[in-house]
C-alpha cells in the first residue's frame, strides 16, 4: 500500500513564490506627468515657431 502525502498537491505552485514586499505608493507620478507636459509642450511650441520661421 503506497504512502500518502501529507501536502496537498493543488496548492503545490511549480514556481517557488519570491519574496515580495508591499509596492510603496508612487508619489512622484503627478510630477512626472507634469514635466512630461512641460516637456512636449515646448517641443510643440520650438516645431510651431520653427515652421512659422521657416516659411517667411
Amino acid at each position: 500500500m503506497p504512502l500518502k502525502s501529507r501536502r496537498k498537491t493543488s496548492s503545490i505552485s511549480p514556481f517557488p513564490s519570491p519574496m515580495t514586499r508591499p509596492a510603496t505608493p508612487d508619489r512622484l507620478r503627478p510630477a512626472r506627468g507634469i514635466v512630461l507636459g512641460l516637456i512636449l509642450g515646448a517641443v510643440g511650441w520650438g516645431v510651431i515657431i520653427a515652421g512659422v520661421l521657416l516659411l517667411r
